[in-house]
């Protein structure tokens, strides 16, 4: 991953990715179904909840239908069996993170739509913006 110009950051278990996920926003999260620690559905739960806007890739040596389950039950944004076609992770990547890049595009159209509006309401004096929060004067 590297080699294709990614930044890469290794945690060995789902203690230590939780730990690092809280000091660092990552893009992409690869989650493997099996941790030293715990399941890998566990960490994607606990992921979504910390991250929600980081993309999260479920892999596993050993696909089932059940996994497959798990991990959307968990809301993986993808699924990859190993042994890994790398050209194949790639492309999965690339797409996760485009997707990504939309929907941080689309929250921010959004937000500025909306913002627009309260600037263009008789209100608009009732309310300002505190640490990206709506606060109403009353």
């Amino acid at each position: 991953m590297r080699a294709e110009g990614y930044l890469v950051e290794v945690a060995e278990t789902g203690k230590e990715a939780i730990a690092k996920s809280e000091s660092t926003f990552y893009n992409l999260a690869i989650i493997d179904f099996c941790l030293p620690d715990c399941e890998g559905t566990k960490l994607l739960a606990s992921l979504k909840e910390w991250t929600p806007r980081t993309r999260k890739i479920m892999m596993t040596g050993h696909p089932t239908l059940q996994n497959a389950f798990e991990a959307a039950k968990r809301n993986a944004d993808a699924y990859i069996t190993k042994p890994i076609d790398f050209e194949k992770m790639l492309i999965i990547i690339r797409e996760q993170l485009e997707k990504q890049k939309e929907e941080t595009c689309s929250e921010e159209a959004k937000l500025a739509l909306f913002l627009k509006e309260i600037e263009n309401s008789p209100q608009a004096s009732d309310y300002y913006i505190n640490d990206e929060r709506m606060v109403s004067n009353h």
